[in-house]
């Protein structure tokens, strides 16, 4: 199979995330300090994306997250691809497809992980991996496919 640890690596973090939310779900826990003032667990749901953008616009995010996957999805099966950006995509769908699938379930993504000392926005497994997967891509277009091209 094409690209298998794209494929792999998606499952994976979808099977985290899925996981993951389903102890903070399981568990009602609304708030807990792991490391006080700076690390807790902090239940709370996001109708938005990122940061909050689009607040309350689920359809919009779903048909374009739907979208985004099955061209990927599509895409990567009959496209091979190097082993790094393969790692970087499967974050990336692992993380989009579990994001999307509280979307649909819950109609907000469940956000745990609050870095208090930061005052970061609140966020999930699914929400790192999209972010690692992007830095991956993002490494391997410029600095590997890059050089390949100068």
């Amino acid at each position: 199979m094409k690209n298998s640890k794209l494929f792999i690596t998606a499952a994976v973090i979808f099977v985290l995330d899925r996981v993951s939310k389903f102890l903070i779900l399981k568990s009602k826990i609304l708030y807990y300090p792991v490391l006080e003032k700076y690390l807790s667990i902090s239940s709370v749901s996001n109708t938005g994306a990122a940061f909050s953008t689009f607040q309350g616009q689920q359809d919009l995010l779903i048909l374009i997250s739907s979208l985004a996957i099955l061209f990927f999805v599509w895409y990567f099966a009959k496209h091979p691809i190097p082993v790094l950006e393969q790692l970087g995509w499967g974050l990336l769908l692992g993380g989009a497809f579990g994001n999307l699938f509280d979307r649909v379930v819950y109609n907000c993504v469940i956000d745990f992980v609050n870095i208090e000392c930061l005052k970061f926005p609140v966020f999930n497994v699914a929400d790192v991996a999209i972010t690692v997967g992007t830095i991956l891509v993002c490494y391997y277009c410029f600095f590997i496919e890059g050089r390949k091209d100068a």
